[in-house]
């Protein structure tokens, strides 16, 4: 899982290049909900997000499209994850920073900060004079989801956050990505004027060590100034998901945007089949239908005390065909009629 911040300007680019139509559907044909965009903070399928990435690049019919998105975004754009890094008083402490707390932005995604000296790497401290610093993302596995574009989009973000300290005109010795040689080094030269190169374990930035001493020039919001990772870890408390079924209901919540609620979807999103996802539930101790339910009440709750929707369009946004099906299920849950249940948190 991942949070939807990390999709940042790519409706608009696309909307740009393409129109409007493009962004729904391209959004469509991964299986994800418009409205997503509509909170940042939404926790999404990694898998989901890359074949997004891959999508909207083949309808733009550009290559470069990754790139061109990544280059658009602000390091903040990420919230308060990356608020929290970049109070931090040196770039190293920053980067560091950034290391050790992705697990609350994604939670399997990995950002590693060591040292090399040629073309060997060593663990050794990266102030050794002559040091090489080199920062990696590396992105858990997702099958066989296309992963190039959504690599590009996360490098200039990487160097957004290291020019926060260095400067606004500040490159890399060189850049590694984590896929093949596309052969177009000049067009992407072009547009980011970077030694490029290929086929690495992830998505790394390699500069002098000595620059991981560079401290803040700029000043921290006063909200920021106080800020630890135990108060991040705060902001984020039950968003971030631990076992199979937080992930499920992370993406039956996300599904039901939509109003879609089939089992076909959500194991698409998994990226998994719909035979291995009810056998891992089923191991698991629950059901899929077990899960469902219980987002739906979830969601059913909060619908009928905060908004005035219709029971008919409460029904329908939770993916039941028909309103007096939705009824029955509540009735059995909680023991009460929606009507009556909005009429207690109201009276």
């Amino acid at each position: 899982m991942t949070r939807a911040s990390g999709i940042g300007p790519l409706p608009r680019l696309l909307d740009e290049m393409c129109g409007g139509k493009a962004v729904e559907q391209v959004f469509r044909s991964v299986q994800l909900p418009v409205e997503i965009l509509e909170d940042p903070g939404a926790e999404m399928p990694l898998g989901a997000m890359m074949e997004l990435f891959d999508g909207a690049a083949r309808r733009a019919g550009d290559q470069l499209f990754g790139l061109r998105v990544g280059m658009a975004m602000a390091p903040l754009s990420y919230g308060s994850w990356v608020a929290y890094a970049m109070s931090a008083a040196t770039l190293g402490e920053a980067l560091q920073r950034l290391c050790r707390t992705i697990v609350l932005h994604q939670p399997h995604g990995r950002l590693l900060l060591g040292t090399a000296r040629g073309t060997g790497t060593t663990t050794a401290a990266a102030s050794d004079t002559g040091a090489l610093a080199v920062w990696t993302y590396i992105a858990p596995q997702v099958g066989q989801v296309p992963q190039a574009q959504h690599a590009d989009h996360i490098l200039p973000v990487m160097i957004a956050v290291c020019r926060r300290y260095l400067g606004l005109d500040w490159l890399p010795l060189r850049v590694r990505m984590n896929y093949p040689d596309p052969g177009d080094s000049a067009r992407r030269s072009a547009l980011l004027a970077l030694n490029w190169s290929f086929d690495g374990p992830g998505v790394s930035l390699t500069f002098p060590a000595a620059l991981l001493a560079t401290p803040r020039p700029f000043a921290v919001a006063r909200e920021a100034q106080f800020s630890t990772s135990v108060d991040l870890a705060a902001q984020l408390a039950g968003r971030t998901t631990q076992t199979l079924e937080e992930a499920v209901e992370a993406i039956v919540t996300l599904r039901l945007l939509d109003g879609r609620a089939d089992i076909d979807g959500v194991a698409r999103l998994a990226g998994t089949s719909v035979r291995s996802l009810q056998r891992r539930l089923s191991e698991s101790g629950t059901s899929y239908s077990a899960l469902l339910d219980r987002v739906r009440e979830r969601k059913a709750r909060a619908l009928l005390r905060e908004t005035d929707l219709s029971v008919t369009g409460i029904a329908l946004s939770l993916g039941y065909s028909d309103p007096a099906n939705f009824t029955r299920a509540f009735v059995r849950r909680t023991g009460t009629a929606p009507k009556q249940f909005r009429a207690s948190q109201r009276g």
